[in-house]
């Protein structure tokens, strides 16, 4: 289960930046995401009860963009940032099981499962190379996303027309 860019504007990484000291900064990115305790049943190992994951970071890209101005405003694909369009693999959560996670086992029955997706952004600063924690300019926003997945029940069919025809040599009696 990836996800990222799928083609709608509203897909795009949005930055604002004003105030920097020259025209020239590398801007890194990183994007982790938790199980949280929203949706409804089991945990994220599959059991019974309702849990929270540890945040965990599944896609970065430093440098991602560059910044050419000091104040500004632009947008970036998925693609330009992280190199493809959806960089993130949930099931690379070592909490979160996919399968177990997503899937109910009863035909029409419906699974809801909510993740919290932190995207950091960061600038490093001019003196030295400063993570995203450190005293680089930064910022990052969180969102929830909700995922139902439903079970829907298995079924096969035959259809079409065909002609069928009968050549023989036989007498065909009554």
């Amino acid at each position: 289960m990836t996800f990222g860019d799928t083609g709608d504007e509203d897909d795009e990484l949005h930055l604002e930046w004003s105030g920097l000291n020259d025209n020239d900064h590398d801007v890194n990115f990183r994007i982790l995401i938790q199980g949280t305790d929203g949706g409804d049943g089991g945990d994220w190992t599959g059991d019974t009860v309702t849990s929270v994951t540890d945040y965990e970071q599944l896609a970065s890209a430093e440098p991602g963009v560059n910044l050419d101005n000091t104040n500004g405003s632009d947008d970036y694909t998925w693609e330009d940032v992280f190199g493809e369009d959806q960089p993130v693999d949930v099931d690379d959560h070592t909490e979160i099981d996919v399968t177990a996670d997503f899937s109910e086992d009863e035909d029409d029955d419906t699974r809801e499962r909510e993740l919290s997706v932190e995207v950091e952004v960061w600038i490093n600063e001019e003196d030295g190379d400063h993570g995203p924690n450190d005293d680089a300019l930064g910022d990052s926003k969180t969102a929830k996303a909700t995922i139902t997945v439903t079970n829907e029940a298995a079924k096969i069919e035959v259809g079409g027309q065909g002609t069928f025809e009968l050549d023989s040599d036989e007498e065909v009696s009554e």
